[in-house]
């Protein structure tokens, strides 16, 4: 009894737990990591320097797009604790959630819109090249999307 005991707590101990590998990085960064990217073996290895393994097995995969006051966004991949999906209260800050390796590089989703009256000041005078390209932008990732649902 006390040796089956043993050796099942030695299988217990020896056996490994492997956690969740992420993408980590941010577009203030580098701003390729603004940018979704469909994961292939070519693509794997330039981006090896952004892969981290979660310190935690309860973490997920995580792609979080952040509003910034000139009307573009900051994106961020990392590994992180489940938080909320979607877009919180004030539509300035979007997460997407994935719980597989890697999984990050390509997460679609809803992105932060700007409140109503911050609408207005964008499209007046001289911010009106901000909204111009804050327009690009989510028409780009908006194509994103539905490339994506297209392939698959």
């Amino acid at each position: 009894m006390i040796s089956s005991m043993m050796c099942l707590s030695l299988l217990l101990v020896a056996s490994p737990t492997s956690s969740l590998v992420c993408y980590e990085c941010n577009s203030d960064d580098n701003s390729t990591c603004a940018t979704d990217w469909k994961a292939s073996k070519e693509k794997q290895e330039t981006d090896k320097e952004w892969e981290v393994t979660c310190s935690h097995p309860d973490m997920v995969c995580t792609k979080k797009i952040d509003l910034k006051k000139n009307g573009s966004f900051k994106v961020w991949r990392l590994c992180d604790e489940f938080r909320f999906l979607d877009c919180n209260k004030n539509k300035d800050s979007c997460i997407h959630h994935c719980k597989t390796d890697l999984c990050n590089s390509f997460l679609p989703g809803e992105l932060p819109e700007a409140q109503a009256n911050d609408a207005e000041t964008i499209f007046s005078g001289t911010e009106s090249k901000l909204s111009a390209k804050r327009l690009l932008t989510h028409l780009y990732y908006t194509l994103l999307v539905v490339n994506y649902i297209h392939i698959c």
